[in-house]
């Protein structure tokens, strides 16, 4: 908690001693960790949303199926008892309030977790896809485009940004939408994905 405080605050000053007394254009991504909340949160600060609390919530994971039903439920405390985000959406907003895009960037959002969206579309052009997966159907705004990262219906060189979230490991050919997601990328443009690796399992070509 220290070391991302230590990070963010020093990403504001920078922004701040380049841009005087104007409040930077991309701040609200430094919104939730530099706060008078996070100076005296000594729990657990969400840096999506700025939430303080003692601990995360606690859900459960589904590790595998059998006949339908769930095996292995991982239980363990990750979510955020306000916005909902998990690690890997929590990780993806530090790292866009450490290193904030310049002007209003395009970004396409595979997967889209409501209220990561909703905090990265007050100051981005955001594009949400999904396959929709029967289990994920109902978690997707209304604006949600169908779409299959192997083949992304946009013109090439179209985002600034793709964020990607444990979404290759379910996809089938891993190479042709890594392949996509450079297409659609305009040059200087990247990628936040991440992809999880449980122990002595293969996921997206990488053995675990």
């Amino acid at each position: 908690l220290a070391l991302a405080q230590g990070l963010v605050s020093a990403s504001a000053a920078t922004l701040w001693a380049k841009n005087g007394t104007r409040r930077h254009r991309r701040s609200f991504f430094l919104e939730g960790l530099v706060s008078a909340n996070a100076t005296r949160c000594e729990g657990r600060l969400c840096p999506c949303c700025g939430n303080c609390m003692s601990e995360w919530e606690t859900v459960a994971t589904k590790v595998g199926t059998h006949a339908g039903h769930a095996l292995n439920l991982d239980s363990r405390p990750a979510q955020c008892s306000r916005c909902r985000s998990r690690e890997r959406h929590r990780f993806s907003c530090l790292l866009w309030a450490i290193a904030p895009p310049a002007g209003r960037p395009t970004v396409a959002y595979f997967g889209p977790q409501r209220a990561h969206a909703r905090h990265l579309e007050r100051d981005v052009d955001l594009v949400r896809y999904d396959i929709f997966a029967p289990a994920y159907a109902r978690a997707y705004e209304n604006s949600t485009i169908y779409a299959d990262v192997e083949a992304i219906p946009r013109r090439s060189r179209s985002f600034d940004a793709v964020i990607i979230l444990h979404v290759l490991e379910h996809v089938r050919h891993v190479d042709r939408a890594v392949a996509e997601v450079g297409r659609v990328l305009r040059v200087g443009g990247f990628a936040d994905s991440e992809t999880p690796c449980r122990r002595n399992t293969t996921v997206a070509s990488l053995a675990c």
